[in-house]
């Protein structure tokens, strides 16, 4: 199983302290994961979309995941 996280940090909700959205990022995206969410869509501060995560499976086939 594997959790990828991806997110874009070129905008200004990043421009003041970059390590402290970094890390509100992650809690949001844990907290999803705590509450049963295993994929879905990541939010700055400033509300808007800079990402997505997802947990999943990989089958062992050439580019073939499946969503956990």
């Amino acid at each position: 199983m594997q959790c990828s996280i991806n997110f874009n940090m070129d905008n200004a909700a990043f421009d003041a302290h970059p390590a402290t959205e970094v890390e509100r990022v992650l809690k949001a995206v844990a907290g999803k994961i705590l509450d049963g969410t295993n994929a879905g869509v990541i939010m700055d501060s400033k509300g808007n979309s800079i990402g997505k995560f997802i947990i999943y499976q990989d089958t062992g086939k050439k580019g073939e995941k499946v969503k956990v």
